[in-house]
């Protein structure tokens, strides 16, 4: 795993690459955003609002996935 934390300016294609647990969490959490087509284009900001979820508890989330 990298030693960079997702933020919100992280494109969601990055995932995988900064923590590849994190891409489980957003499949349980029913965002398949690594594997939609606007992955490469689109912030965690954005998928968070597109979604409905709080952005600061889906970062932390996301960056304590193991």
């Amino acid at each position: 795993m990298s030693e960079q934390k997702i933020t919100k300016d992280t494109v969601v294609a990055q995932i995988p690459e900064l923590n590849p647990a994190a891409v489980d969490v957003l499949w349980n959490l029913g965002m398949g955003c690594v594997h939609c087509i606007m992955a490469d284009n689109e912030t965690v900001e954005e998928a968070a609002a597109a979604h409905g979820f709080n952005l600061d508890e889906l970062l932390k989330v996301l960056n304590e996935a193991k």
